[in-house]
Formats: C-alpha cells, structure tokens, sequence
C-alpha cells in the first residue's frame, strides 16, 4: 500500500491535513508519546509542504488537544496569525485592483492561489504568493492603469505574464494560462481552456469592479495542467490539498467527459489519473468525488516517492553547494519532464541557458546572494 511508503512524520501531517479539511478528529495513536524532537520534525515538515495554518487547525480539531511544547506552540500560532494577516492584506489589495481596474473597463478573474483559497474550511489558512490575474486579453491597458496608480513593473518579464508590484503585493496580469506554449498540445490545451472560459463565464456576466472566479470545468482543466507543470520541478502536500478541496466544492458541476478528453490529447491523462488517485489515497475526499481514473500503482509510487524526498537548497549553501544543488535537481527532473513534455528536456536546459546568458545580473545574484 501507498501509504507504507511514509515516514511516521509524514504520516502524522497526512492525519492533521485530513482532520483539518474534513471537520474530523486525527488518528490520536499517531501522537502518542511525542517528544519535542518528533513535534519540531512535524513542524519542519508542514513549513516545507506550504501547511503550517492546516496542520495546526489538525491539531486543534483532537479530541483533547494535542499538547505541543510551549515554546513550539508560540512559534507555529505565531507562523499562522502572519499567513492570516497577509492573507487579509493581498485580499484588501486584489479588491483595490479590482475597482480600479473596472473603472477602466477591465475584467478580473483570480485563479491559483486566492482563488482556491475559498474552496478550503478556512480561506485564510491556505498560503499564496502572487496574485495571479487574468484580463479577459486587456493585461497591456490593465498594467498601463496600474502603473500610473504605482505600481512597478519587475525587471525580468517573460511571455506568459507580465510582472507587477503593488504595494509590496506581487501581482502577475497574465496573457495566457499555461507555459511550454511553443509545444503544439500545450497551445491546444491553451485554447480548449479559453473556450470553456467562453462558455461557462460569457461576456454578460462578466461585472465590472468585481472580482471574479474560475467556473468549475476551466477551473478543474487548468488546475491539473498547473500541477503537472510544476510536478516537473517538485511538488508537494501543498498541491494535494488544493485538488482535493477542488473537487469536494465541485462535486458534480465538472464535465468529466470533456476533461479527460483533452488530457488524453495532450498525452497527459495517465499522469493526472495518477495525481488524482494519489490525491483521494493520501488526503480524501472520498472516491466517487472524484473524476473516474484508471490507477497505475508503480506511477503513483514514483509520484509519492518524489515528493517525500525533493531535492533541496542546502541552508547556508557555498558556491559550490548551489551548483551542486542545481546538478542534483536537473538529473532528479529529468523523468518527469520526459513524462509531461517527452523529447523536449534538451530544449529546456537550452531555453534555461540562453535566458542566464541574456541576464547574467540575474545569474550571479542567484549564484552569489547579491541583492
């Protein structure tokens, strides 16, 4: 079974990741006699899936809470009430964005991180980073707008979006939805999302002023696609989450059909079966949630395996330790973008190279901690 695969830590977050999500109380034989060596593992390993906020609402939700060391304690209700602030400032900053923005009439559709934060118990529990942006093809006239009312744009852009700060928030204004876009299924899959977005989100209802959310069927294609493409650099409890909570919210409202006819086209159906499978096994919700999936046990295993021991940035690495680490990471990502992107591992590493090459301040800031 899958799950034999965990480590008694992992286990113990799996349990605080499903009580906190499902209203359930955990496993309490999991914690019992605990040290304060096994609750700082349990503490390091929420911090590096992205689920501080959810294992402690886990620990809450025990039947006799679950007793932390004091000091411990501090730290984490200290870690959650910053993800809960920050959170309550990017929403503040997105509804700002919103009406000026709609004064000029341009859309604003959220998707990724504040968008799948309502689907969670406790929106404020699940962490972001960006706000991420669609414009409905006015991200040009939106990013005009907003920078006369301060916003900065960063200095390395790419084709996908365009890079914004405002007011300390970064902000991306995207053009189109996923990368890898010169790849001919890729661009498909570009265009079936637009079309699904047409359909379930038409002109008339679009508000002005309002911020908007993904309907269900582009929601649900955009954020397996989302997944795959980062699974090709590391992936986490973190992503397990979110397509749990997805389906839960939607149960019933996905066009399965349609869904797992484009990923058959893009070749990618095999792998997304696997991270649903993967999902309902480790985190819920229960089966006939989610969308029907041929299982494939040894994928899976291999999915799992990589996400219980990524690659990692050593904590005080020297030169030579980040090159090392970013040999180590390339060689580790090898098999998987073989599986999402076949035959175009090369092109990466070019693509990677060439942009390195054009911004050699960018390259030696990595390298070097510069600032």
């Amino acid at each position: 079974m899958l799950i034999e695969l965990v480590d008694v830590t992992h286990r113990r977050l799996l349990t605080l990741l499903q009580s906190a999500l499902w209203n359930k109380p955990p496993d309490g034989g999991l914690f019992v006699a605990m040290e304060e060596d096994d609750w700082q593992k349990l503490f390091c390993a929420a911090a590096s899936h992205g689920v501080i906020a959810l294992a402690l609402d886990g620990i809450m939700r025990a039947p006799e809470n679950l007793t932390l060391p004091r000091k411990l304690k501090i730290t984490w209700a200290a870690n959650v009430d910053a993800i809960e602030r920050r959170y309550d400032y990017k929403t503040a900053v997105a509804e700002e964005l919103a009406v000026l923005l709609g004064k000029e009439t341009v859309p604003v559709m959220l998707f990724k991180g504040m968008a799948l934060a309502a689907y969670y118990p406790i929106p404020r529990h699940r962490e972001f980073g960006d706000l991420d942006i669609y414009l409905f093809g006015k991200e040009q006239e939106a990013a005009q707008c907003l920078v006369k009312h301060g916003a900065k744009k960063e200095k390395y852009q790419n084709k996908k979006h365009i890079n914004l700060s405002y007011k300390g928030v970064p902000v991306e204004l995207h053009c189109f939805f996923l990368g890898a876009y010169h790849l001919k299924k890729v661009r498909r899959l570009e265009n079936r999302l637009l079309k699904s977005l047409q359909q379930d989100l038409p002109p008339h209802q679009i508000r002005m002023g309002q911020l908007l959310h993904p309907p269900a069927n582009f929601h649900a294609l955009f954020l397996i696609c989302h997944t795959l493409r980062h699974f090709t650099q590391g992936i986490n409890f973190h992503a397990l989450c979110d397509w749990a909570v997805f389906l839960h919210a939607n149960k019933g409202l996905i066009a399965v059909e349609a869904y797992r006819s484009a990923l058959a086209e893009a070749g990618w159906l095999k792998i997304a079966d696997a991270f649903t499978a993967l999902t309902v096994t480790l985190i819920g919700p229960e089966s006939e949630v989610a969308p029907d999936c041929q299982r494939d046990r040894d994928l899976e295993e291999k999915i799992l395996t990589d996400i219980l021991n990524p690659v990692l940035m050593p904590k005080q690495p020297s030169f030579r330790g980040k090159i090392k680490y970013y040999y180590r990471r390339l060689v580790s990502e090898r098999w998987k973008n073989e599986l999402i992107y076949p035959r175009q591992y090369g092109h990466r590493i070019i693509s990677s190279l060439f942009f390195h090459l054009r911004h050699p301040r960018y390259t030696f800031a990595k390298l070097f901690n510069i600032k």
